[in-house]
């Protein structure tokens, strides 16, 4: 019964590792097709997009603990779907009102990746708070 309680966590784990180490290639993909990309701002909001899922896979590659949710994981969800809008977006032939609606909703993705980045960093400095106050407490017993 043991066995099993440890084995559930390792497969979570790796199941984890395996949808980010599916999203970092599907950013790669991203990342060839954008330089492709002729309108400015279009770029800039890809390059954001781009840089936010980074530091965000990056985070939790190395901290695979701290994903305490599903929500966390599905936040994934849109590099696939951006990246299949980017594949079949043709700049030249594509409406200003389609490029609009394009950078609008990169513009709310970012918006939602900025927020948890700095959730992500409230998280680890509350953490190095306690880390911090947790070795002076420890300092002041044993001294």
């Amino acid at each position: 019964m043991n066995n099993t309680s440890t084995v559930e966590p390792q497969n979570t784990k790796i199941q984890t590792r395996l949808v980010l180490e599916t999203a970092v290639i599907s950013l790669k993909e991203i990342e060839c097709e954008i330089c492709n990309l002729k309108e400015k701002h279009l770029f800039s909001n890809f390059f954001l997009f781009l840089s936010y899922y980074s530091f965000i896979i990056d985070f939790y590659n190395r901290n695979i603990e701290s994903i305490i949710s599903v929500k966390e994981l599905l936040l994934l969800k849109y590099i696939d779907m951006i990246k299949e809008i980017l594949l079949t977006f043709k700049e030249n032939s594509s409406s200003e009102t389609h490029k609009e609606e394009l950078l609008t909703a990169l513009k709310t993705v970012n918006e939602k990746l900025f927020s948890t980045i700095n959730n992500i960093k409230e998280q680890a400095d509350m953490n190095l708070s306690v880390d911090l106050r947790t070795l002076h407490d420890l300092i002041k017993t044993d001294f």
